[in-house]
C-alpha cells in the first residue's frame, strides 16, 4: 500500500524506493516516540510555574553544551553505521532509567525528576531529529532531496499524529509512567530501520558515496564545527536563519504559556488545549506533505519557500498584539508549526545536501544544538526581563514582529547561495588532488 502511494504521489525511481520507505518508517518511529513524551514535558513545565521556564531553557542549553562534544567525538571516531545506532540506544537507555526512577522515587522527589525530564526531552528531541536529517542529507543528493524529502518528512508527521493519539487515548488506562515504555520500544524500532537503510546497496549502484566510503573525519578539536561555521558565509546564513526561527518560536511559546496560565486554570483543560494544538498541527502537516510539499518546494524553490514562515510570523505577532486570547495563539501556533514541519524543515535540510561530510555532521550539529537552544535561552531571558519590567504581551508582540523581515531576507539569500558551497567544495577537492 505504501509502495503504491510512493509511486502515485512522489517522483521516485526504482532504486530509491527502499531507502525512501525505510527513511519514512525511521522518522515515523522517532517522532512517535517524542510525541508520546511531549505532553508529559509540557505538563511538568507549566506545573512548575511559568516564571521558572527560563531556568529550564537555560538547563536545556547546558545539556546541549555537554552533549555536543560527545556527539562530535562519535562522528569523528566512528562510521555512520556505528555512531547513529549508538545515539538512539543511549536515549532509549535514558528512558528506561526515567521509568525506573518514576516508580521508585518518593513523591516529593518527583518535582526535581520532572525538571530533569523537561530538559532531557528537549535535548532528546533536538538530537534525534538532527541525527535523522544529517543522515538524510548524507544519503540523498540535492536533486533527490527536492523530490523525496517531503514524503519522508510526512513519516514524521504521521508518527507525531500517532504518538499524540497514543498519549491522548491511552494515558487514562496505562498511566503516564507506562507510556515511557511505548516510547522506548518505538525508539528501538527506529534503530531497526536504520540498519535496513545501511544494508541497502541501491544508493551505491547509482554512484552516491556512502559515509564509509567518504574521507574519514579527523578533527583535532571536536568543537571544530564552530571553526567551519566562521569560515563559511553560507553556514553563517543558515545559522542566522535558524537563530531567528528559534527566537520567534520561543517568543510565541512564552506568549502561549502566559495566555494559557491566565485563561485556563484547570490542568486537565490545559493538557487538552495543548493536545488539540498538537493534533491539529500533525493532521494538517500530513495533508500538506501528502499533496503539496514537493510541488511547492519545486515550484517556489528553496529561497522563496524559506520566506513563507517569516511572513506568517509577522502576521501572527501583529494579530497577537491586537487580541491575546487562547484561540488566537492556538491558530497562530498551528499555522506556524504546520508550515515549519510541512515546508520549512524539508527546505532547510536541503540546504545541507551541498556541504561536505565534515560540515554536515560537525557544523550542523553545532547549528542545531547551540544556535537553536542558544536562541531559546536568550529569548527566554529577554522575555522574563521584559515581563518583570512590566511589559505587556501586546507590547512584546509589537516589538518582535519586525524580526520577521530580517528572517525572510536571510531565506532569500540562502536560496541564491545554495549552489555556491558545492562549487567551492569541488574546487578544494581539485586543489588537493593537484
Amino acid at each position: 500500500m505504501i509502495v503504491a502511494l510512493l509511486n502515485k504521489l512522489v517522483d521516485i525511481k526504482q532504486e530509491e524506493k527502499k531507502s525512501c520507505f525505510y527513511s519514512f518508517c525511521y522518522f515515523f518511529c522517532i517522532l512517535s516516540s517524542y510525541y508520546i513524551l511531549r505532553p508529559l514535558r509540557e505538563e511538568m513545565g507549566v506545573a512548575g510555574g511559568v516564571a521558572n521556564l527560563p531556568l529550564l531553557y537555560l538547563g536545556t542549553l547546558t545539556g546541549m553544551l555537554l552533549a555536543t562534544p560527545i556527539f562530535g567525538a562519535l562522528v569523528t571516531r566512528y562510521s555512520r553505521k556505528v555512531f547513529i545506532p549508538v545515539v538512539y540506544h543511549f536515549f532509549a537507555f535514558n528512558l528506561i532509567t526515567f521509568y525506573i526512577l518514576s516508580l521508585t522515587l518518593q513523591p516529593e522527589s518527583h518535582i526535581w525528576l520532572g525538571r530533569v525530564f523537561y530538559v532531557w526531552v528537549s535535548v532528546f528531541n533536538l538530537f534525534v531529529v538532527t541525527v535523522f536529517w544529517g543522515f538524510m542529507a548524507d544519503i540523498f543528493s540535492l536533486e533527490r532531496a527536492k523530490r523525496l524529502f517531503g514524503f519522508i518528512a510526512m513519516g514524521g508527521s504521521l508518527g507525531g499524529l500517532v504518538g499524540a493519539g497514543i498519549t491522548a487515548f491511552l494515558v487514562e488506562h496505562l498511566g503516564r509512567i507506562h507510556l515511557i515504555l511505548i516510547s522506548f520500544l518505538l525508539l528501538e524500532l527506529a534503530v531497526f530501520f536504520i540498519r535496513l537503510i545501511n544494508k541497502n546497496e541501491s544508493m551505491k549502484e547509482v554512484g552516491l558515496p556512502t559515509t564509509d566510503e567518504k574521507e574519514e573525519l579527523t578533527l583535532k578539536d571536536i568543537f571544530n564545527g564552530v571553526h567551519l561555521l566562521l569560515k563559511s558565509r553560507y553556514l553563517l546564513g543558515i545559522s542566522l536563519y535558524l537563530f531567528l526561527y528559534s527566537f520567534t518560536s520561543t517568543a510565541f511559546y512564552f506568549q502561549q504559556a502566559y495566555i494559557v496560565d491566565s485563561n485556563i486554570p484547570d490542568r486537565i483543560a490545559r493538557a487538552a488545549f495543548f493536545g488539540r494544538i498538537d493534533f491539529a498541527v500533525n493532521s494538517l502537516t500530513v495533508l500538506i506533505q501528502l499533496f503539496l510539499t514537493s510541488k511547492i518546494i519545486r515550484w517556489l524553490g528553496i529561497g522563496k519557500t524559506l520566506v513563507i514562515l517569516p511572513i506568517i510570523t509577522i502576521a501572527g505577532f501583529s494579530w497577537l498584539s491586537l487580541s491575546a486570547t487562547p484561540l488566537v495563539i492556538a491558530i497562530i501556533q498551528v499555522m506556524r508549526r504546520t508550515t515549519n514541519f510541512a515546508l520549512i524543515r524539508p527546505a532547510n535540510e536541503a540546504l545541507f545536501t551541498v556541504l561536505t561530510p565534515e560540515e554536515k555532521y560537525k557544523a550542523k550539529s553545532f547549528l542545531d544544538t547551540f544556535i537553536y537552544r542558544g536562541g531559546d535561552a536568550i529569548v527566554a531571558g529577554i522575555f522574563g526581563i521584559l515581563r518583570n519590567l512590566g511589559a505587556s504581551l501586546t507590547l512584546i508582540a509589537i516589538g518582535a514582529a519586525p524580526i520577521g523581515i530580517l528572517w525572510g531576507a536571510t531565506g532569500i539569500w540562502l536560496g541564491r547561495r545554495i549552489k555556491q558551497p558545492q562549487k567551492e567544495c569541488d574546487t578544494s577537492h581539485q586543489q588537493v588532488k593537484k
